[in-house]
């Protein structure tokens, strides 16, 4: 099984035809108003799988998980697929079409992305930024431009999460981004990393 393709909408549901149905659909920015306890936003994850004849009653677990700009993440969905005879539309390929409602708990604006599993490996990394009515520039938050380089540097969300802790690491925006400009500067000259 294979994803055929992502996205994000603010709503959407599978007809019985397999059509589906989007409102909003391809969102990757949002604007929320600034409170003290941000609700959670309601958020549709549209995937489509393609499938294999042999893999037939074959079962796969797929998760939906948010990373936040701090890389901390959290359990979305989680939902089993079986592949069966009904999911087979008309003449074309077979496949799974998973419609998913995932109330984000979208609170820190900045860079959050949606990460999509199937059989615990990730296969989709769909980017949503979140800016707060009334609130500066979300890249003025040290935390984020701290995620940012060291996403720059190739690492996971994992090898991020314990070094993105606020408590522990108070660095000051000026700070991170010296970090961040150290680290494009290393990176446009002659040494490598």
């Amino acid at each position: 099984m294979e994803l055929a393709f992502a996205f994000l909408s603010r709503a959407a549901e599978r007809s019985q035809d397999g059509t589906i149905h989007a409102f909003g659909a391809g969102i990757d920015k949002l604007t929320l108003p600034h409170t003290a306890a941000a609700p959670t936003t309601p958020i549709v994850l549209v995937a489509k799988f393609r499938c294999a004849a042999g893999e037939c009653g074959q079962v796969h677990e797929i998760c939906v998980d948010l990373s936040d700009p701090h890389g901390l993440r959290a359990r979305l969905a989680s939902e089993r697929i079986v592949i069966g005879e009904g999911t087979q539309n008309g003449n074309g390929p077979l496949g799974a079409t998973l419609v998913a409602s995932v109330d984000a708990p979208l609170k820190t604006a900045g860079e959050h992305l949606i990460l999509v599993s199937l059989d615990d490996a990730q296969i989709a990394s769909l980017q949503i930024t979140v800016q707060h009515n009334g609130q500066p520039d979300p890249s003025s938050d040290a935390m984020v431009i701290r995620t940012q380089w060291m996403r720059e540097l190739g690492m996971s969300e994992d090898e991020m999460a314990p070094l993105c802790d606020a408590q522990a690491y108070t660095a000051t925006t000026e700070e991170e981004s010296a970090n961040l400009s150290a680290l494009r500067r290393m990176r446009s000259s002659k040494w490598s990393i």
